[in-house]
């Protein structure tokens, strides 16, 4: 399996399937809409994505410029039949690498508890061990190599 992340120019097709992605994984297990108040803000985001060989989007996170040095990986969804394999790891690789080469010089995530594990695995630290409500933790990572988490 040799797909790589992308990324994803805002109102193109490829956006649309990743905004379907979005909705599959994230929305319709919840019993929930992927409303417009949560797409509001897509256009000042950055789409990050990978696709299977017939274009299918089977993985996305998003970066949200939070200032001129901090951006936010949100929205982070990859299809259950390819959960496991490594995409999540690749799409966070490509978001930092993105970021970082946008001036951000630090990323953060809101993690669901249960995604806790694969965040630390990838040098993010728990920021004042904060729950921001109780289901997701602030975790963070500098993109600066050598400084401090």
């Amino acid at each position: 399996m040799k797909m790589a992340p992308e990324e994803v120019k805002y109102g193109t097709p490829p956006y649309k399937a990743l905004l379907n992605l979005r909705y599959e994984v994230l929305r319709k297990p919840i019993g929930m809409e992927l409303r417009e108040k949560d797409t509001a803000l897509d256009y000042t985001e950055h789409h990050v994505g990978i696709f299977d060989s017939n274009r299918q989007a089977i993985g996305c996170v998003l970066l949200r410029p939070l200032n001129d040095h901090v951006v936010l990986l949100r929205q982070m969804a990859v299809l259950d039949s390819y959960q496991g394999k490594g995409i999540g790891a690749k799409l966070v690789a490509h978001a930092e690498t993105l970021a970082s080469q946008k001036g951000f010089t630090r990323i953060e995530t809101r993690a669901r508890k249960t995604a806790y594990g694969f965040y630390a695995k990838l040098g993010y630290t728990a920021i004042d061990n904060v729950f921001a409500d109780e289901h997701t933790l602030t975790m963070g990572k500098s993109l600066t190599p050598g400084a401090t988490p």
